[in-house]
């Protein structure tokens, strides 16, 4: 069957694509194509990008176990996981959410909320904002990957309430103009962000080519960043920038299968930052050293199901995972436990875990106290015992000590008797006898013991 438009519905038809439209700047274009050639020049001179020609077989296969793995990304569950928690080791940790591990790179911390939920953040100021906002499109309207945002709803976000005068805001943004010209023209302003420069993403294959054509209208091989800092008239701090941004700086890289995931910013932007910076990102994916993460999915890609174990610099694919280490249960034990609690235990193990997340994550010297009391039978041994094992698995080792008043309490708990944990002196026949002497040796000892309480 034929369609015929009319010209009135033709004009329509061309208006509304028209609010789509690409930035084609000729002129930017060919300053990004000269970069980035002379990049991937001194890359293949580096042997860091293969020169061979692709092969018929890598091209039938076209990417398989990437895009494989890609889809696979789409199923992980978050369930489990806290709003809010912070490593504060300085290595990376594995850490168990649910029924799914995370590797929680070194003083990282990240809000799992929606993004309009930034109270948690207020009363704490950063040097480096980061965003990577879902930015409506057709391509992901029509495939339905996640929930897009309108432009409008990124000016209710508090950005002048957490950052400092002279922040670094930086903005992933695609080619559409209509994007392009509300951050300039809208969102900049509001924040107070002036002199904003743009860069370049460029995406390349594994031999060194663009994944498209640059002149190519319908899709560009690169996205971009927009970059200002905020004025230093905001506040009544006086700031020196540390270096001025240079504009159109080209990032060269092999694109992740998965959709969206951008390249990590961090030694890119350490020139343009003070040192100790405060960085935070907003709709993040993924975790960074020393850096706050807020989004709704912003530990997905952290899951251990995405990382290889690489030893002495080699990825070892037949290596086992590390086991963590002072793990009471099983995973398969812990799973069941989970399973067989009842609605009002599992209530109030969420309440408990969240509390004591919470507490330490404030870093608050207040300790908090909780009673757990019933009747015999109802579980309060089984409630304890897993919530001692779950907050063992958050940080990754044993962080729980656990007392009681008599032996049989302490072979129902799996801990020691209070005299004992604590080295207290015990009286027998009304003599006290067993009294530690408190010297260097023994008090280094009990710092070990207590240092990760």
């Amino acid at each position: 069957m034929d369609y015929f438009y009319s010209n009135e519905d033709k004009a329509k038809k061309r208006v509304k694509n028209k609010k789509g439209t690409l930035q084609t700047n000729s002129f930017e274009n060919a300053i990004i194509a000269e970069k980035a050639t002379y990049l991937i020049q001194a890359a293949k001179d580096l042997n860091l990008i293969k020169s061979c020609d692709i092969s018929s077989v890598e091209w039938f296969e076209n990417n398989y176990e990437a895009r494989k793995a890609a889809k696979e990304t789409l199923n992980l569950s978050l369930d489990g996981v806290p709003s809010e928690y912070c490593n504060r080791n300085n290595e990376s940790t594995i850490v168990i959410f649910g029924s799914e591990k995370y590797v929680l790179p070194a003083k990282s911390s990240f809000h799992l909320c929606d993004i309009k939920s930034l109270e948690n953040l207020k009363g704490k100021k950063y040097d480096l904002i980061v965003l990577d906002p879902p930015w409506e499109n057709k391509s992901v309207r029509r495939k339905k990957r996640y929930k897009t945002l309108d432009c409008d709803s990124l000016l209710d976000l508090p950005i002048d309430v957490i950052c400092n005068p002279g922040c670094l805001i930086v903005v992933w943004v695609t080619n559409n103009v209509q994007q392009m010209n509300f951050i300039k023209e809208k969102l900049f302003p509001k924040w107070k962000v002036s002199n904003h420069v743009i860069w370049h993403w460029v995406k390349i294959t594994q031999r060194g080519n663009f994944i498209h054509s640059i002149d190519w209208h319908h899709k560009k091989p690169y996205e971009n960043l927009l970059l200002g800092y905020v004025s230093r008239e905001f506040g009544n701090k006086s700031l020196i920038v540390k270096t001025e941004i240079e504009p159109h700086k080209i990032i060269l890289s092999v694109p992740s299968s998965i959709h969206s995931h951008k390249p990590p910013l961090p030694e890119i932007l350490k020139p343009y930052i003070p040192e100790d910076a405060n960085c935070l990102e907003l709709f993040a994916r993924y975790l960074l050293p020393k850096w706050t993460s807020v989004g709704n999915e912003v530990i997905k890609l952290q899951n251990i199901k995405l990382f290889e174990k690489v030893t002495r610099g080699v990825i070892d694919p037949e290596a086992e995972e590390e086991e963590l280490t002072d793990l009471e249960m099983s995973n398969d034990h812990f799973q069941r436990a989970q399973q067989a609690m009842n609605i009002g235990q599992r209530q109030l193990f969420i309440s408990l875990l969240h509390r004591i997340l919470r507490t330490n994550l404030m870093e608050t010297k207040n300790a908090r106290k909780f009673s757990l009391t019933g009747r015999a039978g109802t579980g309060k041994t089984f409630l304890f015992n897993f919530l001692k094992n779950q907050v063992n698995r958050c940080y990754g080792k044993s962080v729980v000590k656990v007392g009681a008043l008599t032996g049989v309490a302490t072979r129902l708990v799996g801990g020691s008797t209070l005299h004992r944990l604590l080295k207290l002196p015990v009286q027998k026949d009304g003599v006290i006898v067993s009294v530690p002497l408190l010297t260097g040796n023994f008090l280094r000892g009990m710092h070990q013991v207590w240092q990760n309480v």
